[in-house]
């Protein structure tokens, strides 16, 4: 939905944006129609253990980012809370969209 989203207000806005995948693309088939230009792939994800490899890419890409937008429906807990709080800690600007 975000990826949608940035795609459209990118030509009114200056915004670069990718999508992070944490899996390596193996089989293309003729249903994928993702432009795997717009993608990218944080380095050292191959060496992560898979169950911890959302919680790799999150932190990369706060680590990455200018701006970090969340949408956060329930403050506890190990969700976008979690990273917000990471992000801001990191001295992050925060686009918050929605309350909790």
């Amino acid at each position: 939905m975000c990826f949608e989203v940035l795609s459209e207000l990118s030509p009114e806005h200056d915004i670069d944006y990718k999508k992070v995948l944490s899996e390596i693309p193996t089989i293309k088939n003729e249903f994928d129609t993702f432009d795997y230009s717009l993608a990218v792939i944080p380095e050292g994800i191959e060496k992560t253990p898979h169950r911890f490899r959302i919680d790799f890419c999150n932190r990369w890409m706060i680590k990455q980012a200018q701006y970090v937008v969340t949408y956060i429906t329930n403050p506890f807990g190990q969700g976008a809370a979690k990273y917000a709080a990471i992000a801001e800690r990191q001295g992050k600007t925060l686009i918050k969209i929605g309350e909790y």
